[in-house]
């Protein structure tokens, strides 16, 4: 190994939980491990001795950490954890806007975004009061800034206005499998007929609610297909799929039936082959957040060929642009108008997939692996 190689401490704090951060701390490690140019090495961070599936064969040495130590909120100690894990390391690297913000090393954060401080009604009262008080202390002291979207950095830099310079747009990528076309290598059942798509944590800023009632009012569409594990403060929602109709468990996912025959179903996880599979045969993706930095349902449809309907004035926006049909997703009526168009215009839904098609290098895993070590680079 080159005498001129740093090392890179990647916390893995949240890998393979299901969510977006999860799904970034992988494409962080991937890209790494796979840069070949001899700069950087990795050192992944867990408490659990995660690492990632990859047909590389290259397995970065794994420290193991007690998750409170990964997770310490305070500059207070700071410098004591982090000497206990921080030998040998050069850049410390918290993925997911998490970890104890020490002195000892140069922080690289990623800050997806900042809805505890812009929408702390969206969190318990205890989580939204530990991310404020983690991500203020990592902000202050982080010495570069990754953040997914030009949208998520105004508001960004609106609760943070010192921290402008150090920080860089860097657009997430998601998984080759998305890009391909190859069947699972094993089957799970799928609904039949037409059916729309939501896919993420359910939890009040998903606004899946939204979704739901546009879907049961749009009665040619037989199914709507629901993946996302059960967040936080998920009463409403599921209060409200209980009115709907008759549920009963099945192996692989929740049901339940409407009076009229069509269904919801409930994927509590898929692995990402089946996932991709439900992307390409849905009749579309429904992603009516309130607030988000990135959206990585909205790329992994996008990539996938499968036409979206989401949120306007969001990084979703961003990410799509010609490619999506876009809502008010504080209005209903705007969502219903946009269904109404979306499912009369099948022409449309052709053309604006092919746009989503083209837009795919600017999310690329090359273009990701190029902007994270141009981003290392900058720290001395």
């Amino acid at each position: 190994m080159a005498s001129s190689t740093r090392t890179v401490g990647l916390s893995l704090l949240h890998l393979h939980n299901w969510s977006g951060t999860g799904f970034y701390a992988e494409q962080v490690l991937e890209a790494l491990r796979t840069s070949g140019s001899g700069e950087f090495r990795v050192v992944g961070l867990s408490s659990e001795g995660k690492t990632c599936s990859s047909d590389t064969g290259l397995d970065p040495e794994i420290r193991n950490i007690p998750a409170w130590r990964l997770r310490w909120p305070l500059r207070a100690l700071s410098d004591w954890i982090g000497s206990s894990f921080g030998k040998g390391i050069d850049i410390l690297h918290y993925p997911s806007g998490i970890g104890p913000p020490t002195r000892l090393r140069p922080i690289v954060l990623t800050l997806h975004d900042v809805s505890p401080f812009l929408y702390p009604q969206f969190f318990p009262n205890p989580r939204s009061i530990y991310l404020r008080m983690a991500i203020t202390s990592l902000v202050r002291h982080a010495s570069l800034i990754l953040v997914d979207s030009l949208w998520q950095k105004e508001r960004i830099e609106q609760v943070f206005p010192s921290s402008a310079a150090r920080i860089r747009v860097l657009y997430p990528t998601c998984a080759s499998v998305f890009r391909e076309s190859r069947q699972p290598s094993a089957s799970i059942p799928y609904p039949e007929g037409d059916y729309f798509l939501c896919v993420g944590t359910l939890e009040p800023r998903k606004n899946l609610g939204l979704a739901i009632d546009a879907w049961r009012s749009h009665t040619q569409v037989h199914s709507l297909v629901i993946v996302g594990r059960w967040g936080w403060m998920v009463e409403a929602l599921q209060q409200q799929l209980a009115s709907l109709g008759a549920y009963t468990k099945q192996d692989h996912y929740d049901l339940w039936r409407l009076p009229d025959g069509r269904e919801i179903r409930r994927y509590e996880f898929l692995p990402t082959d089946h996932l991709a599979l439900l992307y390409r045969k849905a009749l579309g993706l429904i992603y009516p957040s309130l607030f988000e930095g990135f959206g990585l349902p909205v790329l992994e449809a996008m990539v996938s060929g499968c036409p979206i309907l989401t949120s306007r004035d969001s990084p979703m926006e961003e990410i799509a642009g010609p490619a999506g049909w876009y809502f008010d997703p504080r209005n209903s009526g705007s969502l219903n108008a946009a269904l109404d168009d979306f499912l009369n215009n099948p022409a449309e839904r052709k053309t604006r997939v092919e746009a989503g098609l083209g837009r795919q290098k600017a999310f690329s895993p090359q273009t990701f692996k190029e902007g994270l070590l141009k981003a290392y680079r900058e720290i001395p």
